[in-house]
């Protein structure tokens, strides 16, 4: 089974979970996906957060946040994943001239 969505420019694997996440820059939002909740009539598809135009999206399986880059507006962001409520992201660093990549060390922070 296949996702169908627009513009996928960044995704990670939450592997104790069991998660895809994934930004999709034609809806502006960070997206996950149960992997074995896939099936033929449903994606298994969950919106994170809206009004994100993400480049690069990476887990940090340790603290359970996920990052992302922005390239437009020049921010690496992050949000909590252990949590049932609403969530908010909030900035890491601003300024950046165009962030596309990221990788986190989760055990050093």
């Amino acid at each position: 089974q296949s996702i169908t969505t627009g513009l996928i420019y960044g995704m990670d694997v939450d592997v104790p979970h069991g998660y895809l996440y994934f930004s999709d820059r034609n809806d502006s939002a960070l997206w996950r996906v149960k992997l074995n909740e896939v099936t033929s009539s449903s994606d298994g598809r969950k919106k994170v957060l809206d009004g994100v135009k993400a480049w690069g999206v990476v887990y940090d399986w340790i603290n359970e946040y996920i990052y992302w880059t922005e390239d437009e507006s020049g921010m690496i962001r992050r949000v909590s994943t252990n949590t049932s409520e609403s969530v908010t992201a909030e900035s890491v660093l601003t300024g950046l001239n165009t962030p596309q990549g990221i990788v986190v060390e989760p055990f050093t922070g």
